[in-house]
């Protein structure tokens, strides 16, 4: 888990909503998927950590499954390079929900800033993972409505490795959801000291749903070629605005 922003950024304001909006956020959650309720995992704990930031850790890769030997788990560790331990795709929130009588997994990924968006593959990445990374995103571009991925290690690439979780968990027997949190308006200009050349916080913070798309979120679909709702399992990617702050500046009461 990284070091958690005070009054700022993505951790933060999930946190918050999760310990004093539990209920509404899983509501909102809930009507965004379609589904009847949902409940959160509490997150997994090191057991031998001494750093409070290190006593509890999101879930990783497809670990939240509990069986070892599902198909899942199975199928993601055959997929992705490294998928044991603390390597692999980190979640900020993991929930279960029911819809029309079926249990589904539902796995969040939230932001604050448009930095966040665009995420880039590691220029150190050994060939062969890049290789098994590539075959990995060859094979989720069809549930997507995508034919070509190249673009997806530069920019888009924290969010096509979500999107190849959520492919393997649907096609193995694990019903699965991606939910994208944008949170609205956060002030990380009070509390972090960089600026550009003019005098403005050096990380800009959409303040609503149509700025979120200007700032970031339209670049990006546009450099993948994808965007929710595309493709087979494109109506399993979920966009939701949140709002951090009310009209008059005071944090939000929901």
């Amino acid at each position: 888990m990284s070091r958690i922003g005070y009054g700022y950024g993505s951790e933060w304001h999930l946190l918050r909503w999760l310990g004093y909006h539990r209920a509404e956020l899983g509501h909102r959650v809930a009507e965004a998927i379609g589904a009847d309720d949902l409940d959160w995992l509490d997150l997994a704990t090191g057991a031998d950590a001494t750093d409070p930031f290190e006593m509890d850790l999101e879930w990783v890769n497809v670990d939240f499954i509990p069986d070892v030997a599902h198909p899942a788990r199975v199928a993601w560790r055959e997929t992705w390079p490294r998928a044991w331990g603390r390597v692999g795709p980190h979640w900020d929130a993991v929930g279960v929900a029911t819809a029309a009588g079926a249990r589904e997994w539902i796995f969040v990924e939230a932001k604050a800033n448009a930095a966040e968006v665009t995420t880039n593959a590691s220029t150190t990445m050994a060939p062969a993972s890049r290789h098994k990374i590539e075959a990995a995103f060859a094979a989720a571009a069809p549930s997507f409505g995508v034919t070509d991925t190249s673009s997806w290690f530069r920019g888009g690439y924290q969010l096509a490795n979500r999107l190849c979780a959520l492919d393997v968990l649907n096609r193995n027997g694990a019903p699965a959801r991606l939910v994208l949190i944008y949170f609205c308006g956060d002030d990380s200009g009070r509390y972090r000291q960089g600026r550009d050349p003019l005098g403005r916080p050096s990380v800009y913070c959409p303040k609503d749903e149509a700025d979120w798309r200007v700032r970031a979120l339209d670049a990006i679909h546009a450099r993948m070629g994808w965007r929710p709702g595309q493709g087979p399992l494109g109506d399993r990617v979920h966009e939701l605005f949140l709002p951090v702050a009310s009209e008059d500046g005071d944090r939000a009461a929901v």
